[in-house]
């Protein structure tokens, strides 16, 4: 159940409710909110060579496309940062918009590479 809570989370963008009421649906049983973030939390972790390779490879290559969106999170604006490659992308959210929102996890903005937008 801790595995398809996370995927329902991460993968599917579902809100941590919802999830608890697939999961309750599913197995007839509760999962808190709670639950999901405990699970999630060793994924999370287990993830940050994965991270770091991407992050490396981004910085590395010779044409990055950057862009950005704003969400909503908790009823406030958030911006969903996007790095990517024809290979490789990586999604960052953050509070900030703009190169500080692309520097919030490593700075993917500051190198003299071409970037398209």
């Amino acid at each position: 159940m801790k595995t398809l809570a996370v995927y329902l989370a991460c993968l599917h963008l579902l809100p941590l409710a919802r999830v608890c009421q697939i999961l309750s649906d599913l197995f007839g049983t509760t999962f808190s909110q709670a639950s999901v973030l405990a699970a999630w939390k060793p994924s999370a972790l287990a993830l940050t060579a994965v991270l770091k390779m991407i992050k490396t490879a981004l910085t590395s290559s010779q044409v990055l496309h950057n862009d950005e969106t704003g969400l909503r999170v908790n009823k406030k604006c958030w911006w969903l940062h996007v790095a990517a490659t024809c290979w490789f992308t990586l999604y960052l959210a953050h509070r900030q918009q703009g190169k500080r929102g692309h520097r919030c996890d490593g700075d993917l903005t500051s190198f003299p590479r071409h970037i398209p937008s």
